[in-house]
């Protein structure tokens, strides 16, 4: 049987990998195998010039800047393994149709901007980038390819979860959508024999 195919999306710090690993937990026991799709940039980026500081920077946030073709192959692979689930997140899961009309389920994670930049500065500062530094990327580049990109893909998504507010009752009601779409487990041996 093949896998059911989970793509979240959502913008840059939205909660997506929070949400991927909390499901992964919900569905113990199931052969769950999850995709980041930052795992498929391109070495080379192209450069934009930041909206705010003028400053050249990498543009991480476009087409471009993924290797979308290794990506579908690593789809394809994933949607053909033994695995029961497979959850895609990442900014791009949601982008390309063709993928996105193969999905059992799309889910988008919706948070707002200030809470979003606010988190990708607690992160990049604790990799040693500046307040500055990240303020320009976010405010010169990020902003406005998130909504060129990722904020459409609200409106295609079967789910919007609030991502200021990932809730173990969401999380709850996700992963019982998904177990209801999948067999019984098998039995296991060395089981309580009930």
């Amino acid at each position: 049987m093949a896998p059911f195919l989970v793509g979240i999306g959502g913008g840059s710090a939205s909660g997506k990998s929070f949400l991927a690993e909390h499901l992964v937990a919900r569905l113990a026991g199931r052969r769950v195998e999850v995709m980041h799709t930052d795992t498929f940039f391109r070495k080379e980026k192209p450069r934009m010039k930041s909206r705010f500081s003028g400053n050249l920077l990498e543009d991480f946030n476009q087409p471009a800047s993924w290797d979308l073709e290794r990506f579908v192959a690593a789809f394809d692979e994933a949607a053909g393994s033994d695995a029961e689930v497979v959850v895609v997140e990442g900014i791009f899961a949601l982008y390309l149709e063709t993928v996105r009309n193969r999905y059992d389920l799309t889910v988008f994670v919706d948070t707002p901007s200030d809470e979003r930049f606010y988190r990708r500065i607690r992160r990049r500062m604790a990799l040693g980038v500046t307040l500055e530094e990240e303020a320009d990327y976010f405010l010169g580049t990020q902003r406005f390819r998130h909504q060129e990109f990722y904020e459409p893909l609200r409106g295609v998504a079967d789910i919007v979860i609030n991502g200021s507010d990932i809730t173990a009752r969401k999380v709850a009601v996700v992963a019982a959508y998904i177990q209801s779409m999948l067999p019984p487990p098998a039995n296991r041996q060395g089981g309580t024999g009930e």
